[in-house]
């Protein structure tokens, strides 16, 4: 049986859906839209959210973008597809880039179009540092900045004029919109539960949250696994695809074993856009535009747990996102990793967390740890030593 809802997180909901429902009649009544981001390098649960509220709003009769930063994975496509939301991307080729590089698209859109929106809502962003700079210049000129999410502890800079803050402890942020769904008196009909299934899914996996745990969302799962089941085949095979691996990744993951690192407590790895690049050219995938991402990532950690006895703190410095990501494999509360993030930029869970590369660096330039043109593979030895230093027990 799943836990009853916290009474005051469930007194917030309501709290929340009437203010949220005020901001939907006024968009409405203005003919405006709704500005939809997430974190930087998305995933299932960032995405899945987003569509899901996007498809929500439409019911009210208010359209939305979704802005996704710096793209959107070739994965989440089908998401897109079937639901015809409005997606903007921040690198129009796919392709990693500077933060301080503002797509063409972008700067062509928003001078011309930003009259056209009324408010932001940014999902499963973990910290004010994980919003993308792009979607909050735009937020600044709104009227309303909502921010929902299912990390404990962050709330948007409630001292602002026109925020609002829904933040639960939900396995997900695609459970707490479940949840915001029920008092907004919207049920989750196949297209609605489709990116639902997704997020919540895809952060029951990331976690390693099983039926058995207190965590798992039984009756938002079975929910919208009820709903899912009326769609056709194609898109239970492009469900399914995100949560297997491609042959090029199989080969990257294999490659990696033989590049692990230890450092203390800490076990460590890193992969390269030339790593990748071998994995695709020994496997004649090539063509396959696609990143390493989300199952590729849970079974690495999974790889890695044979080491969770010795080394409990996971390191993975993923260079295609030029993203930093820390694991607490036995996560028994020893170590605050969300604290150890938030200094180095970034933000998350006490047993799992993360942040980017270049934050990281400049934090380490500030505190003249390293030196202006330092190496990657410096900044990544000492980034391993911050953390170890960092993350002591509570």
């Amino acid at each position: 049986m799943e836990p009853p809802i916290r009474t005051d997180f469930n007194m917030a909901l309501s709290d929340f859906a009437g203010s949220f429902r005020g901001i939907i009649d006024e968009l409405k009544q203005q003919q405006k839209k709704m500005l939809i981001t997430m974190h930087r390098y998305l995933d299932g649960d960032a995405f899945g959210s987003a569509v899901a509220l996007g498809l929500i709003l439409r019911r009210f009769g208010v359209d939305s973008a979704l802005l996704c930063v710096p793209f959107l994975p070739e994965k989440f496509d089908f998401l897109s597809r079937i639901s015809q939301l409005t997606i903007l991307e921040a690198s129009e080729n796919r392709r990693i880039y500077s933060p301080s590089e503002f797509s063409q698209s972008l700067q062509a859109h928003f001078p011309e179009k930003i009259a056209e929106y009324g408010a932001l809502t940014i999902l499963d962003c973990a910290g004010f540092g994980q919003i993308p700079e792009e979607a909050w210049s735009i937020g600044l000129k709104l009227p309303h900045k909502i921010n929902i999410d299912h990390h404990v502890g962050y709330l948007l800079d409630a001292d602002q004029e026109g925020v609002l803050n829904l933040v639960g402890n939900c396995s997900s942020t695609s459970e707490v919109l479940f949840q915001l769904m029920e008092h907004l008196g919207v049920d989750p009909d196949p297209e609605i539960a489709v990116p639902l299934y997704v997020g919540i899914t895809a952060d029951l996996r990331k976690n390693d949250i099983s039926e058995q745990s207190e965590a798992y969302p039984t009756r938002a799962i079975e929910t919208v696994r009820t709903q899912v089941d009326k769609m056709g085949a194609d898109t239970h095979r492009e469900i399914k695809a995100i949560f297997s691996l491609d042959p090029w990744e199989s080969y990257l993951l294999n490659a990696i074993k033989d590049k692990l690192c230890f450092s203390d407590n800490i076990v460590y790895v890193s992969f390269d856009p030339d790593m990748v690049l071998d994995a695709k050219q020994e496997t004649d995938s090539l063509d396959n535009p696609r990143m390493p991402f989300h199952e590729f990532h849970i079974q690495l950690r999974q790889l890695l747990q044979q080491f969770k006895g010795s080394h409990p703190i996971v390191v993975v410095f993923d260079q295609m996102l030029a993203k930093v990501s820390l694991y607490d494999q036995n996560r028994a509360g020893t170590f605050d990793l969300a604290s150890v993030s938030r200094e180095l930029g970034g933000g998350g869970h006490a047993n799992r967390a993360g942040f980017s590369f270049e934050a990281a660096r400049e934090r380490l330039l500030k505190d003249r740890i390293i030196e202006t043109g330092a190496s990657d593979d410096c900044v990544i030895t000492e980034i391993v030593a911050f953390i170890g230093k960092h993350a002591d027990g509570q």
